[in-house]
């Protein structure tokens, strides 16, 4: 094995071991909450994670292996960045771990055509998010400035300044509504809104690093919501 196909297996590894984690941590909240395997609504979710999932790492892994490097990044070094992940953290257990509660004690009482619409938007947030990633090669999953950085202006990005925010909103949503669980919503809007100052924080540090932003967020006037905000 030469090295480049040595550092190309080593980066599916890692890219798979971090795949197996979220694998785990997303079944133990939803089954260790709802207190029994017995949940479909659980499984049927987590088949759509491995799919779409699968999809987007062996999509990167043929197509863009540098994005896939920055893509398993997650340290960030900003401060005011590394509160919103902790934030961040807490929200998404909440999102992840009250379904498999709400299953349990039957607080929520989701139809079933709600529960197929959440996941419809799950897909779509999935879509629009490999979509970004294609069009977007510095889509880093840490707000930084890259060597050699441009502002990319096509696509979604002509539309919306942030369109993965919009992509991991849809994400979240169609998550509680898949999951059967409306009580879910609540720290899914909390983290809507943490995604939103999030988006403002890092338009302050490409506005100072780099070069172009500025006029681009005087032509693309919304950040997240097309025509709204």
């Amino acid at each position: 094995m030469n090295s480049i196909d040595s550092k190309s297996y080593q980066l599916l590894m890692r890219a798979l071991g971090k795949f197996l984690v979220v694998f785990i941590i997303l079944g133990a909240l939803l089954f260790g909450s709802a207190g029994t395997f017995s949940y479909v609504n659980g499984w049927v979710y987590l088949g759509t994670i491995v799919a779409t999932l699968g999809l987007g790492l062996s999509t990167l892994y043929r197509k863009d292996k540098s994005l896939l490097e920055k893509r398993i990044k997650t340290k960030e070094t900003d401060p005011k960045q590394k509160r919103f992940v902790r934030i961040s953290i807490v929200l998404i257990a909440c999102i992840y771990g009250l379904p498999g509660l709400d299953f349990r004690f039957h607080w929520s009482s989701v139809p079933l055509v709600v529960m197929i619409a959440g996941e419809v938007i799950l897909l779509l947030g999935y879509g629009i998010n490999l979509k970004v990633m294609m069009t977007n090669s510095y889509a880093s999953r840490v707000v930084e400035i890259q060597k050699e950085q441009k502002v990319i202006d096509t696509g979604l990005y002509a539309v919306i300044r942030h369109p993965m925010y919009m992509a991991i909103m849809l994400v979240y949503i169609g998550t509680c509504l898949a999951l059967a669980s409306f009580i879910a919503l609540i720290p899914c809007g909390m983290m809507i809104l943490v995604l939103g100052k999030r988006a403002i924080n890092e338009e302050k540090t490409l506005m100072d690093g780099l070069p172009g932003y500025g006029e681009y967020m005087k032509k693309v006037k919304h950040r997240i919501v097309p025509f709204v905000w």
